[in-house]
């Protein structure tokens, strides 16, 4: 048996589900794909709740929240932040900030994401232009692969006089360790043969999650901080 009920206007709905063959809990998320899927959505379970009926068996609850795949993303800061009360948590001990005479890092860290599958993670690196150059730069950033550390990823773009900002975006990544501290550098150069250098930023982001089993865990400041922004408790049972 499945009960359905809309919960105000996030498009939160109960479900409840009772055992049988597959399990309750099981069966739950199963109606809650297909209840989701049928408004061309992707659930995100916000709460679960199994309990032992002595007339029913065991009964699951879901609340779920189906949202459109796009808008399946946490931010989850790599620096020290105090944006908000929720980055403060979650980064207290983290590295600050770096910048240097033409560009100050604004944003360094991770997203996780729904995409091809639930729970990737994706680097976001992003910096403000705090001056602007007097003519048009050449950019080259390196990120640290934390599944290959000795083989860096590289990208290279350019910087026009008056653009506002430039940030490199590189995922899925593999085997992050939590607390373990990655390193992500921005060089500047004059000519596009990157032979002149103008500027190096080196920015270190500390992992407050881990995915080496594959699976997202979060560190216990993360879940606290995360607790009231839809994120899935079990980003594994989202699968």
């Amino acid at each position: 048996m499945i009960v359905r009920k809309v919960v105000g206007f996030l498009a939160l709905f109960a479900l409840t589900a009772v055992a049988g063959c597959p399990s309750a809990l099981q069966d739950a998320r199963r109606q809650a794909r297909d209840y989701c899927a049928a408004q061309g959505k992707e659930p995100v379970i916000v709460d679960s709740q199994v309990t032992d009926s002595v007339w029913r068996g065991d009964v699951a609850s879901l609340t779920v929240h189906c949202v459109d795949r796009n808008q399946l993303r946490w931010w989850l800061t790599g620096v020290r932040s105090e944006k908000d009360p929720a980055e403060e948590k979650i980064s207290r001990g983290f590295p600050a900030p770096v910048s240097s005479e033409h560009l100050q890092v604004i944003n360094a860290g991770y997203y996780l994401v729904h995409k091809e599958r639930p729970g990737e993670i994706y680097y976001w690196f992003q910096l403000n232009v705090v001056k602007p150059f007097a003519s048009k730069v050449y950019t080259q950033s390196e990120l640290e692969d934390p599944e290959h550390p000795a083989t860096p990823i590289r990208y290279g773009y350019y910087l026009n006089p008056g653009d506002p900002q430039t940030r490199v975006i590189h995922g899925p990544l593999q085997k992050v360790a939590l607390g373990h501290r990655y390193l992500l550098k921005l060089d500047v150069y004059e000519d596009p043969e990157h032979t002149r250098l103008l500027e190096h930023l080196e920015q270190a982001i500390e992992a407050p999650f881990d995915n080496r089993s594959g699976c997202v865990e979060l560190s216990e400041s993360a879940k606290r901080a995360l607790s009231n922004s839809l994120f899935p408790p079990d980003i594994c049972g989202t699968r």
